[in-house]
């Protein structure tokens, strides 16, 4: 069996592949779309609770807000709802969210970008599984609070039927394949039902 994180790079590249035909052709880019999923995550500065680390938006590719929940620390295995006030007023405070592209060649603004990461948009791909096996794969823009990408990683699991997951290293997409996940992703913006 193949060495996963030498499955995970494959998998990196023909997602690339795929991303630069979306971009290319609205047929494709419509009906890749349709299998998304997506996640748009905040820290916060004030938290009503101190096992909330930050709350998470669930929503269609285009940013339609699906459900929204805080984010509990890790070891705690509880849900914490957001009350339609606090979504009202989250949805407020970060509305304008969108995400922009850096100088990557400036290395004085890559690092301050980086120093700001308070956010992330996670994008799970559509898959076809192997024969028993879930695959689970993502990309992860990490931002800053207005949008601006920092890094961008792919993540890659599988897991077999009796729920063994086994998972790859987190890969950096490189700073030239940034451009064509932006592009595809670059018109998502939140979107609250009245």
């Amino acid at each position: 069996m193949a060495d996963i994180n030498e499955v995970a790079e494959k998998k990196l590249k023909s997602k690339t592949t795929k991303i630069k035909k979306v971009n290319k052709n609205e047929e494709e880019r419509e009906k890749f779309f349709n299998q998304l999923g997506m996640s748009l995550s905040f820290m916060l500065d004030e938290v009503p609770d101190d096992r909330i680390m930050g709350l998470i938006f669930r929503t269609s590719p285009e940013g339609k807000i699906l459900d929204v929940e805080y984010d509990v620390d890790e070891d705690i295995e509880e849900f914490i709802p957001v009350s339609d006030e606090d979504l009202v007023k989250y949805y407020e405070e970060f509305k304008d969210y969108k995400l922009e592209l850096i100088d990557y060649k400036n290395e004085e603004e890559v690092a301050e970008t980086d120093s700001q990461v308070a956010s992330s948009l996670e994008v799970f791909m559509p898959n076809r599984g192997k024969k028993n096996l879930k695959i689970h794969d993502s990309v992860i823009f990490w931002t800053t609070l207005e949008g601006k990408i920092a890094v961008l990683e792919y993540s890659y699991m599988e897991e077999d039927n009796d729920g063994n997951v086994e998972a790859a290293d987190p890969i950096e997409v490189p700073v030239k394949n940034i451009k064509h996940f932006y592009e595809a992703f670059k018109d998502f913006k939140l979107e609250l039902d009245d």
